[in-house]
């Protein structure tokens, strides 16, 4: 089992992966249960590290099965644990479940025996306790209470237990030691007690813990790990209870760490400096450890000084300190050796008797404790200092330390005598000489910023860290998390801030470029939306998706039962120009008339062919703004340009009839105004307005398609309901209001269709619409009637099927106008689409919004067959394919495009395509070595696949390592090309044939195989009859050359030859 502290495994993930279930498969074969709950474990913290908690707990809950049925208890606990911890994480969220594997582990923890287990056992269940409060809307106490009790009983079990775990090396490895067990048990107690407002017991367990964590902060610096300080001492600082310290224990915490923080900034810089400055800085930081008692750190700063030093007489200085420190450590042969090399310095050097006779005086004092040297070395040693000595008060010194000596000793009684006697006679003069003449200053008074700070200054830049930290940690926990009712991320917030670090910094830990909200705003269209520039780009450069429409104008999922028998009226109001919604962030940006945003999103990619429900397309909204004077003078030239940029490209792409502006000017009248917005779908909607009305008139009444079935799965609407915006119309049209002349009166039905699952509707849209006319004839007559979907008119000729497929797929209009301009081969594959066969192969649809709506439309388990060669393929596309992947037998993406990049938005580390048995993604750069991972990924995911084409890959020979890997693995592998991929040389294509035991079909041409060297069993290929068989094992072909290698192995009768 993988546990705390085993090494890791310096591979990839898929890599592992693959070697896991390769080590799993043997395991089960060889009925080594015992291993198979170790790789079981393995397999659930690698899915756990990587992110994927529900195929971790998959991995877990085997382990757990296993474990229990063989009496493992110590397995079994280990996997209950995770599946604890990981089922109460706010991603997966099930509380009940958590607590249930909490309990389950802690009985498997007593089972076992294991003190330390159970003691952890009891710190766990509290935890989870605490969580399920915190996750839970309702906040009940009782989970906090019942928490408190596991605590409580686990602080008690731990001073009962603490001397057999700290005796158990294992434990202590695994959890640390009953102390460090015993702090973290009690700051949990102390949060515990603080959300019961049990203030008292709250600071007790509180300030017990961080006494705790003070002795760990002085072992950490005294192991020099001064960040890991930094970052204890500023946790403590942001804590609830810091401010609860006596002023003592404050005072004393402070003073640490300012030290700790001054250190850690000081080395931040230290290369920066120049080599005195590192000298003199690695001096200072020596001299202050040395003050505050940490002197074994100061040793090694010293040393650091030394190292450093230029000239003898800081060199001097340096080891004058070193060995001064050494005889505080009692390390007294250190002190005796640096005390000998100053010695030796100062005889190079112009330096007065009296510091020669200092050191001569250190030498001897040092070498009394050194039990190397003999007694009369250390009697010679005193006498030279003696010669040397010039004032009396040397004199004194020498003689009081040479008499402990000799006393120490117990011999030489003599020669006591004889130095008591002049010590006698010393005292008898005082000492009236200056050493000052000959003496070492430093007139150099070195000093940086941190010096010139103030405690407070310091402090607070602490404080400031500390806040950051908190964030940091919030960030964290609220990652992809809704924080407010509109449904909206932190993503969302930093998005519309001026915070550009804090949006780098939330990119950075994962979050999710592209979430929606309630009214599906993406955090691109916030930055747009508050005219934040730097934010788009950053958004844009770190790839989120440019053209996501909002569904702004729609009722959420629980409001839609609400409309689907409706029959309503909507009048046109005076003056009151609309906006339903639909809307990408460039329609956004230039209905907002911010111009730099506009070029920003063109620059990325932006669609401009995309309309909005209300049919305006992005350069309607952009020619409004000018004409209603959003835009500055200076502007005007330049937004033009985009102007004229945008219908170029849709001219370009010839996907739309260019008839010139949708937008009427500000004095036509009568100007349609309704609450489904502007654009071309006016025109239309105003043939079945009636006119003439002096009041609002109502008609209500239902109109439904349903089924002979009484169940349904589903329900489609042709109409959109009312805005449900979170902000008001006059906030997201301020600039594109216009005037009316006149009210016209419009009747909107609302088209409600049942369906049973797998039942197909087959009539087209003119049978809707003879039907609405036929019910509505008696109501008074009409000119025409039109079905309108999204601002768009929908013809005739579209099968219904498209439209209401699938209940939860949005449909864009827009692929109403595809229909009638020239798209008529993509309807007609689609309606072939029924046998279970797509052929969609050089239709240019990828990058067609509308055909991916369509597309996205049919079921999932209804295409079998999938031909999507020759089409540049967008995200959005890839994405709606990855889920689609589950069903399809055989998939062709050749020259679609695609790079290692975007491959990663085919890749699901949750799905498995087991299904899909052939494979062609030749002619597409996706084999570069920094993401080749998610090929090889997505490869993995299809272990049934029997036939792979991978020509022309430009496959890097660092990336093809691992797509070995994933070629082994696949047992059922038949057809394998590899054409046109010049890293691939006969190594690997040896390891390919000899490794893939059904492989019948490789195809190497153009590559650098120039031989293979075969392993084969030939007694398993006789064919079952006598018969003459052929089995083509290689196909290698070199186009250079214009000849062809072939290895056939041929069968014949037992009296043939072979």
């Amino acid at each position: 089992m993988l546990k705390q502290g085993q090494r890791e495994d310096s591979r990839s993930p898929i890599s592992k992966a693959i070697n896991l279930q390769k080590q799993l498969e043997r395991t089960l074969k060889a009925k080594n249960r015992l291993k198979a709950v170790e790789i079981y474990a393995e397999l659930g913290e690698l899915y756990r590290r990587a992110g994927s908690f529900e195929s971790s707990i998959e991995f877990y809950q085997q382990a757990a099965i296993l474990a229990e049925r063989l009496n493992c208890h110590e397995d079994l606990a280990y996997a209950c644990r995770a599946i604890a911890e990981i089922s109460v994480d706010p991603k997966i969220l099930n509380n009940e479940k958590a607590i249930q594997y909490g309990l389950k582990y802690f009985d498997a923890a007593k089972k076992s025996g294991q003190v330390h287990l159970i003691q952890l056992a009891y710190h766990v269940i509290g935890w989870l306790h605490l969580q399920v409060y915190l996750n839970s809307d309702t906040k009940e106490d009782s989970f906090l209470t019942k928490g408190k009790n596991w605590c409580e009983k686990g602080l008690t079990y731990l001073v009962e237990k603490a001397c057999l775990i700290d005796a158990d090396k294992n434990a202590v490895k695994i959890g640390q030691d009953s102390r460090s067990r015993k702090a973290r048990l009690r700051q949990l107690l102390s949060q515990i007690c603080d959300k019961l407002n049990l203030q008292h017991q709250s600071i007790q367990h509180h300030n017990a813990a961080i006494a705790y964590a003070s002795k760990i902060l002085k072992e950490k610096i005294r192991a020099k790990d001064f960040n890991g300080a930094k970052w204890d001492f500023i946790s403590m600082l942001s804590s609830k209870f810091f401010d609860k310290l006596d002023d003592d224990e404050r005072n004393s915490f402070e003073q640490s760490m300012i030290f700790v923080y001054k250190t850690v900034e000081r080395l931040n810089v230290i290369n920066e400096r120049s080599e005195y400055e590192k000298m003199k800085t690695y001096e200072k930081m020596a001299d202050e450890f040395f003050e505050t008692e940490f002197k074994e750190v100061s040793l090694h700063f010293y040393k650091l000084m030394l190292e450093h030093a230029d000239n003898n007489s800081d060199r001097i200085k340096a080891l004058v300190s070193l060995a001064e420190t050494a005889s505080e450590l009692e390390k007294y042969q250190q002190a005796y050796e640096y005390y000998l090399e100053v010695e030796k310095l100062e005889s190079e050097e112009d330096i007065g008797p009296n510091k020669r006779a200092e050191t001569a005086i250190c030498i001897a004092n040092a070498a009394c404790n050194v039990d190397s040297l003999s007694h009369s070395v250390k009697i010679r040693l005193f006498h030279i200092a003696e010669t040397a000595a010039v004032t009396n008060r040397q004199k004194i010194d020498l003689l009081v330390s040479f008499s402990n000596y000799l006393k120490s000793s117990g011999d030489s009684e003599d020669l006591l005598a004889e130095l008591q006697s002049k010590l006698k006679c010393a005292k008898q003069h005082p000492s009236t000489e200056s050493s000052s003449d000959d003496s070492m200053h430093d007139a150099d008074n070195f000093s940086d910023k941190w010096d010139e700070m103030s405690d407070v200054e310091i402090i607070n830049l602490c404080h400031l860290e500390a806040s950051h930290h908190c964030i940091m940690e919030r960030l964290k926990c609220e990652k992809n998390k809704k924080i407010n009712s509109y449904g909206e991320t932190r993503m969302h917030e930093a998005a519309r801030g001026g915070d550009t670090n804090l949006l780098r910094t939330m990119i950075e830990l994962g979050y999710d470029l592209n979430p929606r909200d309630e009214g599906g705003w993406t955090p691109l269209h916030e930055a747009v939306g508050a005219l934040q520039v730097e934010n788009v780009h950053i958004l844009l450069e770190s790839g989120a998706r440019v053209d996501i429409r909002s569904n702004e104008g729609t009722l959420s999922e629980d409001g839609e039962l609400m409309v689907y028998s409706i029959l309503f009226l909507i009048l046109y109001e005076d003056g009151e120009l609309m906006n339903n919604g639909g809307l990408t962030p460039l329609m956004e940006a230039c209905d907002r008339g911010c111009i730099a945003i506009v070029d920003i999103l063109l620059h990325y990619n932006a669609d401009v062919t995309l309309k909005s429900r209300d049919g305006w397309l992005a350069s309607d909204f952009l020619k409004n703004s000018i004409n209603s004077g959003m835009i500055d003078d200076d502007d005007i030239q330049k937004a033009n340009k985009l102007v004229e940029l945008m219908e170029s490209k849709l001219k370009k792409g010839n996907k739309f009839k260019f008839y010139g502006s949708n937008i009427i000017s500000k004095d036509s009248s009568p100007v349609f105004c309704t609450e489904l917005g502007r654009g071309s779908s006016f025109n239309s909607l105003s043939e079945i307005s009636s006119t003439n009305l002096s009041t609002n008139v109502s008609h209500e009444g239902t109109l439904s398609y349903k089924t002979e079935f009484d169940q349904h799965s589903g329900a489609a609407t042709v109409y959109s309901s009312p805005t449900r915006s979170r902000f008001s119309n006059e906030f997201r049209v301020q600039a594109s209001s216009q005037f009316c002349t006149e009210k016209t009166q419009l009747i909107f039905l609302k088209v409600h269709f049942q369906v049973m699952n797998g039942v197909d509707i087959s009539c087209l849209v003119k049978e809707i619409r003879l039907r609405c006319l036929e019910e509505l004839k008696n109501d008074g007559e009409f000119d025409s009637l039109s079905i309108i979907l999204d601002g768009c008119e929908i013809m005739d000729d579209v099968p219904i099927s498209l439209l209401i497929n699938n209940v939860n797929s949005n449909l864009n209009a827009a692929i109403i106008c595809r229909i009638n301009d020239g798209m008529e081969n993509v309807i007609e594959a689609l309606k072939a689409g029924k046998d279970g066969i797509l052929n969609f192969c050089d239709m240019n649809i990828g990058s067609d919004s509308a055909l991916c709506d369509a597309f996205q439309l049919f079921p999932d388990d209804q295409i079998t067959e999938l031909n999507l060669s020759g089409n540049s393929l967008n995200v959005r596309f890839l994405e709606i394919l990855a889920k689609k992947c589950q069903h399809i037998i055989d998939l062709d993406l050749s020259c679609c495009n695609l790079t290692g990049r975007n491959m990663r938005f085919l890749v699901d580390e949750r799905v498995k395509y087991e299904k899909l048995k052939k494979l062609n993604f030749s002619f597409n750069d996706i084999g570069n070595f920094l993401y080749n991972n998610y090929l090889s990924q997505f490869l993995f995911a299809c272990p049934q696949l029997v036939n792979l084409f991978l020509i022309g890959c430009n496959i890097s020979y660092q990336a093809f390592g691992e797509l070995l890997q994933v070629f082994k693995g696949m047992e059922f592998l038949e057809v394998l090309d590899l054409s046109q991929n010049e890293c691939i040389t006969s190594e690997h294509a040896s390891e390919i044939v000899n490794s893939c035991k059904r492989l019948k079909h490789l195809y190497l041409n153009a590559t650098s195989v120039s031989q293979i060297k075969l392993k084969l069993e030939f007694p398993q290929l006789w064919s079952h009859n006598n018969t003459r068989s052929q089995y083509t094992l290689l196909v290698l072909r070199q186009t250079l050359y214009t000849f062809t290698i072939a290895a056939f192995i041929n069968y014949y009768d037992t009296k043939s030859s072979h």
